[in-house]
């Protein structure tokens, strides 16, 4: 999903930071808006800050005279006219956060000022000049780079936390991704469109089109260093200086290269966590949907103004005929886009309510995703149990067909996975368990696509960098003693049709898990288990079959099938009621196909007994 990686946070910032004694906040939260009103411009946030379409801050549509409160408590470091154009007053904060309060018609606070949350610092003015309408303008810094100030209402009740979030942000390649989903004020992080919680999204004004996400999880050319040794011994720490990552990071040093803060130490650092990205994540997809239907709003009334509503023969004029073309095609994008945030907003509210497998809401995690429909068919990576505190992670890599608007079928998968562990291996097992789904690759659509190995092979190497960041988040926290229970973490990832081939690719490129199990597979990436890693590795394979990829021809661009005799996988058992191709044929409740694969992947490898072959 894009981008250059920044640093992710150190979760021990406060040893980092000087401290600044503040006042508790008096809404039990860090931050809140500095003025009641609705948020008329939003932030946005280009390549050059401060070139045409930036906005650098957000406005609030409210009357001039207005009183106006510090957002957070801390100590006023400028007040005074800028440019001629109004009073500014800066407040600095905690661990290099500063809010700045713009367009001022005069002030009630002076330098070096102690405020609390909520004192009033003086009343707006007219806004910016030209703009005809006045507004508070608000923005915020972190360490003198700007980011965007929605996020500061969110339900952080310190600014550590909040940080977090920033640092989620920052990895979003110049996009305001983490804005909360309500112009209104705070938005629930765990209810669509800051409206209580409850219902559809959200209609605030809008955010920048480009969604962009952490590089690492959908894969770039950051060099995360060199992979542990499949099988044994603790992740190789990269020698100093080279790393280049999210998860491991001196926050007080500056890139040349101006990507963020590069690594000065061999040793681990903290790693942003799961629960971390959850949050930030579903604060960007609940606002995703309310741009999302705001922006179609607006085609429509371009197709109606065009048209007329409802449409009239002969009003199109051959001048917009090609405007009308333009507008329904982006109209049929954004349906995509909004058709795949609200699936995926649903299927995470519905995948912990669904069944008795010792799955909690707040067990369920966004780690990422992607809405772009225009270059791709979205993207996705959902884990059940937190992966950063699991024994053993299981990556469910879907197949032929797969996009984020058919993407309950996929988190459907994983959370069966994870209920066999629960119902068939006991809570204690499952309760040490993390089932990821991962669609972090554009899976072709047809078979006709699926003969190439392109998407195969670029699917691999972001998954191979997203099982690494699992590697650098799981030691990172056990180092600092948050975890501390298991010596090394034990990931399998399964791959089903086209994601097995994906699967297989990045067992060839020495992705760091411990099993690879390939269903239904076209192709295994290798000649034989040993390109994929074996015997350091185990390599899994299975077909039912009456599976229409046996026999089938036009594959050899992905690699020979892994279910042959001579290829030297193990066959995984399955039963007769796992027949054909569809994925959910291998994750039928109560199949012994699917209780092997939970077996292999809660680390119970040993009671699966081999299958036959071909």
């Amino acid at each position: 999903m894009r981008g250059s990686r920044c640093a992710a946070i150190c979760v021990a910032i406060t040893f980092l930071f000087p401290a600044i004694a503040i006042a508790a906040p008096q809404s039990g939260k860090a931050f809140i808006p500095p003025v009641d009103g609705e948020i008329t411009k939003p932030f946005k946030m280009l390549k050059n800050s401060f070139g045409p379409g930036s906005h650098r801050g957000v406005d609030f549509g409210v009357p001039s005279e207005t009183p106006v409160k510090a957002s957070g408590a801390g100590e006023v470091t400028f007040v005074g006219p800028v440019g001629g154009e109004g009073l500014f007053i800066t407040i600095s904060h905690e661990k290099g956060l500063e809010t700045t309060y713009s367009y001022l018609s005069s002030t009630d606070v002076v330098n070096g000022q102690r405020v609390a949350q909520g004192d009033v610092i003086g009343k707006s003015g007219e806004g910016h000049p030209g703009e005809g309408a006045p507004a508070l303008h608000f923005g915020a810094k972190q360490d003198g780079k700007y980011i965007d100030p929605e996020m500061l209402f969110q339900d952080f009740s310190d600014i550590t936390e909040l940080i977090q979030m920033m640092q989620v942000q920052e990895q979003s390649s110049g996009s305001s991704r983490l804005a909360p989903g309500s112009s209104n004020g705070p938005a629930s992080s765990r209810g669509p469109g800051g409206q209580g919680g409850s219902g559809g999204p959200g209609r605030p004004t809008g955010m920048d089109d480009g969604l962009k996400a952490p590089a690492a999880v959908f894969g770039s050319n950051v060099d995360l260093g060199p992979p542990s040794k499949v099988g044994v011994g603790p992740a190789v720490v990269a020698p100093p200086g080279s790393w280049k990552g999210p998860d491991a990071v001196n926050p007080g040093s500056a890139s040349k290269s101006g990507r963020g803060p590069t690594r000065q130490s061999d040793a681990i650092q903290p790693a942003l966590d799961s629960a971390a990205r959850d949050k930030a994540n579903r604060i960007a997809l609940q606002k995703e949907l309310a741009e999302t239907s705001r922006q179609r709003d607006g085609v429509m009334s371009e197709l109606e103004r065009l048209l007329g509503n409802p449409p009239v023969k002969g009003r199109v004029k051959p001048t917009s005929a090609n405007e009308a073309k333009r507008l329904y095609q982006e109209l049929a994008v954004l349906n995509k886009r909004y058709a795949g945030a609200k699936k995926l907003w649903d299927q995470l509210e519905a995948v912990a309510e669904d069944g008795n497998d010792g799955l909690e809401s707040d067990q369920v995690y966004l780690l990422d995703f992607d809405t772009d429909f225009a270059n791709g068919d979205g993207k996705a990576i959902v884990a059940l149990g937190n992966p950063d505190t699991s024994k053993h992670v299981g990556i469910v890599v879907p197949g032929l067909g797969s996009r984020l608007d058919y993407i309950d079928g996929p988190i459907s998968n994983a959370a069966n996975l994870r209920k066999t562990i629960h119902d068939r291996l006991g809570p204690a097992a499952s309760s040490e368990t993390s089932a990821i789904m991962w669609l972090g690759y554009d899976a072709p659509e047809t078979i006709a696509d699926a003969q190439d190995s392109l998407e195969a092979v670029a699917g691999a190497a972001a998954l191979k960098e997203f099982v690494r960041e699992l590697r650098w988040t799981y030691k990172g926290l056990e180092e600092l003693g948050a975890v501390g229970r298991y010596e090394r973490q034990h990931i399998t990832v399964i791959g089903h049709s086209y994601g097995s081939s994906v699967t297989g690719f990045a067992g060839t490129r020495g992705i760091d898990a411990q099993d690879l199990a390939l269903l239904a597979s076209p192709g295994s990436g290798g000649t034989d288990a040993g390109d994929l890693g074996a015997p350091a590795r185990r390599i899994w394979a299975a077909r039912n079959e009456a599976d229409v990829i046996k026999g089938a021809i036009g594959f050899a661009a992905l690699g020979d099938d892994p279910t042959n005799r001579n290829f030297g996988a193990v066959r995984i058992p399955m039963d007769d009621s796992q027949q054909g191709h569809a994925a959910d044929a291998y994750y039928r409740m109560r199949s012994t196909g699917l209780l092997n694969l939970a077996r292999i992947t809660s680390g119970h490898a040993d009671e699966v007994a081999a299958g036959g072959t071909d």
